[in-house]
């Protein structure tokens, strides 16, 4: 997590740490760990038959050049043209691919 951050504000790629599918296979729900005060700008989203790839950019809001080292959970829903099947889904900021959680019954 931003400890620092030397001139200001900047927004950047996170990593995603998990996500879920829902029913249908035409959404995913990933998570990622952001500061307190960041903000999401952008989701990408590039599909193709094999793989799924997902961008998540946050803006990181950082009052007087720090903030506190201390990642806090969000999910973020994805939507995909077709249900994901046996698609993998990967980061685009580590290239690798996400672990897949189950949801919650």
């Amino acid at each position: 997590m931003v400890v620092s951050c030397a001139g200001g504000d900047s927004v950047q790629s996170v990593g995603i740490g998990s996500y879920q599918v829902s029913d249908d296979g035409l959404r995913l729900t990933v998570e990622v760990s952001v500061g307190a005060e960041d903000a999401f700008t952008a989701v990408h989203v590039d599909q193709d038959p094999s793989q799924v790839q997902v961008e998540i950019e946050v803006e990181f809001l950082v009052a007087g050049g720090y903030q506190p080292a201390i990642g806090y959970a969000r999910l973020i829903d994805v939507d995909l043209d077709e249900p994901l099947g046996d698609r993998t889904v990967i980061s685009t900021r580590s290239g690798e691919p996400v672990q897949r959680v189950e949801a919650d019954s």
